[in-house]
């Protein structure tokens, strides 16, 4: 058909052929005819056009609404173009910026495309055409319009000779990037760095060219592999079709036995399926009471981000209510130590501590080192567990899923990443940064991005010495440098003064801290020893422990004078020597600084008064803050399916009775009852001698269990449906 060769979308078609008011024939006899036409035809192959019957034909299957191609820019000049040309033509929509005096009106009807020689029916159609393929397009390409704006690398000149060590770590961080565009700035940062002889200039050349061929083709890596970025889009966009139909399922509060088989198609069709796992093994878990498969699903989630502490949390639940101790136990210790933890923390101990409850109880007989051993790690959390006054409510407490800003925009259909609402915003990780003054904050750039979930969508600023009534602000990202992993923000509700630089590197016979936030937010201050030698690079500081309290990454340095020396960072320099650390010296903090467009005349390079250690220590503490990364929590609106017996109060806590495990049955307790029969041997005569002595044997008989009634199972003493469990 003359449709399909053209690449006309066959739907977008009968519109046209309805609202012209003429028959296909006369449509395709113009077609024919008129060459102006092929001008904004698209030539698509029949693979193509293949994909895009069948993607038509299974959304209209799936009662979704049909996909419509993006129609290309119409152009009333009639000039025949060549096939050539056709095929590098891009479909555009206007997006031609107003010139001063003119109309909104009168730009809405410049922007509108039209049909030489269509009727006025078939024109108004096009014109809402714009708009049609804006709300049908894909979600993730539109979400990603935030990330794509991110700030230009900041680039530092050291003049510093480039060693052998430093030559092969951006080889080998090479070899972990997926992203081209990301490789290349790790390579110009490096270059622009460092000092190259003519053998390393040729081997990073060469190297460049690789990532720059990848760039080109727009190859993404897939696991070992480098594949077309598209394929990987395609891939996301069914999978983010499939998480909308759950969305939509749940929103229409339909049964959780519909649910379940949209999440399983997504987690075999699709490869980043861990958002879909999770969330069945929620189902699977809280709905269907089904222990062993809702471990099989968490255990799937761990295959890709093992130290997940949500998953960990889960998967003790249903190991707990599996009777498997020891393995819960684990499992919790993991995930209070493991990634997202911060999130987690609070449901974790909580569930810990139900499970020290449960181990008091007469009701259910459970090893005395489980008791021994739970008691052990609440020792390690008493101000934790001192605030949190749930701890003995009787329910366990499944973890939310943090979900991929990108993700949660594209299954919500939020065209800006901004949109996601603030309520659903939840901080996943701290980091240490150092306030200078002027609303700036230096941190490290491993801190700022996070596995797996990447940006934060959110930085927050937690400081004593803001404008606001909060202590807390919001910050963005305006300069960073790859090859020194150092990332500066602006945050303008801070109001710390001005930092004191030291005016040269510190020498070894100063006195140096590092300083960091504790736990409860308390500032410290430790001492240490200026280890600086003759293999240390002109750019970084060294430095020896006094204490067994290790640094963290972005812990600032200070000198006995009170001004900043130093940054920590494993990016600086590493050595073979055990308990040296090392970290950007003040030198190279200053360049990025001046780089990124920072005014160095306000830092004042002169030493706080004479004053005691102690006194200057409360000056700095203002400087120390911790930047709050956010991620958004994501339920798929399961909190608005169907809940079943056991979440009936919400669809994370889980009320099913510890002694049944919710099934409202417990084992027969007579020790002689094997399902519900109950075996006796009884001696009986199977034969004589020739002389008529009885031969005697034993036969067993089973009787019906009096106290089951032959059914092997009583009722739960604890409880009556299976749910709302007491001590």
């Amino acid at each position: 058909m003359i449709l399909k060769r053209n690449g006309i979308n066959p739907i977008l078609f009968l519109l046209l052929i309805f609202a012209g008011g003429c028959s296909e024939e006369k449509i395709e006899e113009k077609l024919v005819e008129d060459s102006s036409f092929k001008s904004f035809s698209v030539v698509q192959n029949d693979n193509q056009q293949q994909k895009i019957d069948n993607l038509i034909q299974n959304s209209s299957s799936n009662n979704n609404p049909p996909i419509i191609a993006t129609p290309p820019e119409m152009s009333i000049e009639e000039k025949p173009v060549t096939p050539v040309e056709l095929s590098a033509e891009v479909p555009q929509i206007d997006t031609e910026v107003p010139e001063s005096g003119s109309t909104d009106s009168e730009v809405i009807e410049k922007s509108k495309p039209e049909m030489p020689g269509a009727s006025v029916q078939t024109n108004i159609l096009l014109s809402e055409l714009p708009d049609l393929v804006l709300n049908s397009s894909d979600a993730i390409s539109k979400s990603n319009s935030a990330v794509s704006n991110r700030v230009q690398q900041t680039l530092v000149t050291i003049n510093s000779v480039a060693s052998l060590d430093k030559l092969e770590r951006l080889f080998e961080d090479l070899k972990t990037e997926t992203v081209p565009d990301l490789a290349l700035q790790r390579i110009a940062a490096f270059t622009a760095f460092f000092d190259l002889t003519d053998i390393q200039k040729q081997q990073i050349e060469l190297e460049q060219q690789k990532w720059q061929g990848r760039a080109a083709e727009d190859l993404i890596k897939a696991g070992e592999h480098f594949i077309p970025k598209i394929q990987v889009d395609e891939v996301q966009q069914e999978l983010i079709q499939y998480l909308n139909a759950v969305i939509q399922s749940c929103e229409a509060r339909e049964s959780i036995d519909k649910i379940l088989p949209l999440l399983e198609r997504a987690s075999r069709e699709n490869s980043d399926s861990i958002v879909a796992y999770y969330h069945s093994g929620l189902i699977r878990a809280n709905w269907l009471n089904d222990n062993k498969a809702a471990i099989a699903d968490f255990r799937r989630v761990l295959s890709v981000i093992p130290d997940h502490s949500g998953t960990l949390n889960n998967m003790a639940i249903c190991e707990m209510k599996s009777a498997n101790y020891s393995k819960a136990l684990g499992s919790w210790r993991k995930a209070m130590e493991g990634a997202q933890n911060l999130v987690n923390r609070n449901h974790i101990l909580h569930n810990v501590a139900y499970a020290h409850a449960i181990s008091q109880t007469s009701s259910i007989n459970m090893p005395a080192s489980f008791t021994r051993s739970v008691e052990r790690l609440l020792s390690d959390y008493p101000e934790e567990i001192t605030t949190n006054k749930d701890t003995r409510s009787p329910h366990w407490k499944f973890s939310p899923w943090i979900a991929k800003p990108t993700q949660v925009a594209a299954c919500r259909e939020y065209i800006e990443l901004h949109e996601i609402p603030v309520s659903s915003l939840r901080v996943v990780q701290r980091i240490e940064g150092i306030a200078i003054g002027e609303g700036y904050v230096l941190t490290t750039t491993k801190g700022i991005e996070l596995p797996y979930l990447g940006e934060a969508i959110q930085l927050r600023v937690v400081s004593g010495d803001l404008k606001s009534e909060t202590s807390h602000a919001n910050a963005e990202v305006i300069a960073f440098n790859r090859e020194m992993g150092l990332t500066l923000l602006h945050c303008p509700e801070l109001s710390t003064p001005a930092l004191r630089f030291a005016n040269k590197d510190s020498q070894t016979t100063e006195s140096i801290y590092f300083s960091r936030r504790s736990e409860n937010n308390n500032a410290e201050f430790h001492p240490i020893v200026n280890e600086d030698h003759q293999n240390t690079p002109d750019y970084a500081i060294g430095f020896r422990l006094n204490d067994r309290i290790y640094p963290p990454e972005g812990a600032s340095i200070f000198d006995e004078n009170g001004q900043l020396v130093g940054i920590v960072s494993s990016d600086a320099f590493s050595s073979a020597e055990n308990e040296v650390f090392y970290g950007w010296n003040i030198t190279s903090i200053k360049k990025f600084l001046k780089a990124a467009g920072v005014d160095e005349t306000a830092f004042i390079d002169k030493p706080l008064r004479e004053e005691s250690w102690d006194s200057k220590k409360l000056y700095l503490t203002n400087h120390l803050v911790q930047i709050e990364l956010c991620f958004p929590e994501e339920s798929l609106s399961l909190e608005m399916a169907s809940p079943s017996k056991y979440n009936r109060s919400h669809f994370l806590n889980n009320h099913s009775c510890f002694v049944c495990d919710g099934f409202s049955k417990v084992a027969c307790d007579r020790k002689d009852c094997a399902n519900g029969q109950i075996s006796q041997k009884v001696r009986v005569v199977v034969g004589r001698t020739q002389m008529g002595v009885p031969i005697y044997g034993t036969n067993v008989v089973t009787n019906r269990c009096s106290r089951c009634s032959g059914r092997g199972s009583l009722g739960c003493p604890n409880c009556n449906d299976g749910t709302f469990s007491r001590f």
